[in-house]
């Protein structure tokens, strides 16, 4: 093992813009593509900016890049995602949803909880350097933590390079229509946030910018997860500036094969030739924008309003109640820049199974008696007829499965093989919506705890390992060239 990490490339460093690197470069300020309403001049201080990147149709506009100031300094992408899989918590505590205290001896953090402990980016940062990382026989995990101890001093970036215009410029199609790539749209959501920071943001105590602060780190993982695709996709960007056309809303799956679990025709839970498998995840990713509408409405349940108490679940009874919250708990799932953050860290299998938690009282409550599923909020909502004791608190896995389950069903997409080798390479699907390996076929209630026609195929099984493949139909895998 010590011989793999020696040959591993660690001569290569990371790029950390600093005055000297970014003389010469211009900086991106606002949001605007052009100059005011009804313009066709692009701002000077945008993304398009023809100061910053040259004419519409110059070669330089393919090689000449800019910058944002963030305002404050986050994690290196690379160092933020090898911190976070070492060890959960350390996400959690940045994205200021566990409290947790730095213990002096052992020069870790551990889960404590709001009375003693402490929360937040600004927290996290106070005891970075001094942080020591526990030791295990994992190659991945060595490799890890030499990485971040040997970026520590230099693990921050307080401004994001911009790549040429050329390369996603902004463009009319003949009917009128405005084309642009999609990494705009990312710029744009590191540019809202560093704006809404500011200039002053940095010299002032920064844990009043925590939930913005993460919220940024977020956005420029997005940046670098978007080019590093492209860079390392099986199109790889190299072979051409082309191929930097993808689809917004998608996901990279790894293709397997399915098990049918179906016994006889007509079974809810047959797979036909226009279904293809696909995990949760993966399937949030690809509708994300409804997603994320799904979820609202499912905690509109719980959050009537932005200052206005919340409907929880005490921890010890079970039963709902009124509960003033922070202004932080209403944003995590009531606003897009919360969902989107709090959907990205699903990712992370670990948190998939864990109960949802506002402070010390539960999200809500899930009903399942192997037959039937539905969300609660409050143990004294069950009526007559049915035991209390299936009750328990709602998962994430389970939250995000019964807010798109229905609704995926008859939303059709493409399936891609990359690259397209011929006719049948690239073919329109349905999406089979698959949580865990093991699941149950359960019936949804409704309201008045009558039987509905909502069939939950794939209810997740807590503990049950999680798809996280592509599986096409059978039919399709040799035009795929899949084997």
């Amino acid at each position: 093992m010590q011989n793999m990490l020696q040959a591993l490339p660690f001569n290569i460093g990371l790029l950390i813009l600093t005055p000297d690197s970014i003389r010469g470069l211009k900086q991106i300020k606002v949001l605007d593509i052009f100059t005011g309403a009804g313009s066709k001049e692009f701002h000077n201080e945008g993304l398009f900016s023809v100061e910053a990147f040259g004419k519409v149709g110059d070669e330089r506009r393919n090689r000449l890049f800019a910058y944002i100031d963030l305002n404050v300094s986050v994690f290196h992408p690379t160092l933020y995602k090898a911190i976070i899989d070492l060890k959960e918590l350390y996400g959690k505590i940045m994205a200021g949803t566990t409290y947790a205290v730095f213990n002096k001896e052992t020069k870790d953090f551990e889960a404590s909880n709001m009375v003693e402990g402490q929360t937040g980016f600004e927290f996290f940062m106070s005891h970075f350097h001094e942080l020591q990382f526990e030791e295990r026989k994992s190659t991945s995990r060595e490799f890890a933590i030499k990485l971040v101890n040997k970026h520590r001093e230099q693990a921050t970036i307080s401004k994001l390079i911009v790549m040429p215009a050329g390369l996603r410029d902004f463009t009319i199609e003949p009917n009128g229509k405005p084309v642009e790539d999609e990494i705009n749209t990312l710029y744009r959501k590191v540019l809202s946030h560093s704006n809404v920071i500011g200039p002053q943001g940095a010299k002032s105590d920064l844990s009043h910018v925590d939930a913005t602060r993460y919220s940024l780190q977020i956005a420029v993982v997005e940046v670098y997860d978007y080019i590093i695709n492209l860079l390392e996709g099986k199109s790889k960007l190299i072979q051409g500036w082309w191929t930097n056309r993808t689809i917004f809303n998608s996901t990279r799956n790894v293709i397997t094969s399915n098990v049918p679990r179906s016994l006889e025709l007509g079974d809810p839970i047959t797979l036909g030739p226009n279904h293809t498998v696909v995990g949760l995840y993966q399937s949030l990713r690809a509708i994300f924008p409804l997603a994320i509408n799904l979820v609202r409405e499912i905690a509109s349940k719980v959050f009537s309003g932005p200052n206005t108490p919340a409907r929880l679940i005490n921890a010890k009874t079970l039963e709902a109640e009124t509960v003033s919250i922070l202004p932080e708990s209403y944003d995590e799932w009531m606003t897009q820049e919360g969902l989107e953050s709090t959907m990205a860290r699903f990712e992370i299998e670990a948190l998939r199974h864990e109960e949802i938690k506002i402070g010390e009282h539960y999200f809500g409550l899930v009903y399942n008696d192997g037959q039937y599923v539905k969300f609660v909020q409050g143990i004294q909502e069950i009526p007559e007829g049915f035991d209390k004791k299936y009750v328990s608190p709602i998962t994430y896995v389970e939250l995000f499965y019964l807010a798109i389950f229905e609704r995926i069903k008859k939303i059709p997409g493409f399936v891609t093989r990359y690259p397209v080798i011929g006719f049948g390479g690239i073919y329109p699907s349905y999406v089979y919506l698959k949580t865990t390996t093991r699941s149950q076929v359960l019936k949804e209630l409704d309201d008045f705890w009558q039987e509905t026609d909502r069939i939950a195929n794939e209810f997740p099984i807590k503990g049950q390992p999680f798809v996280n493949s592509l599986s096409p139909a059978t039919n399709k895998l040799k035009n795929l060239g899949a084997d």
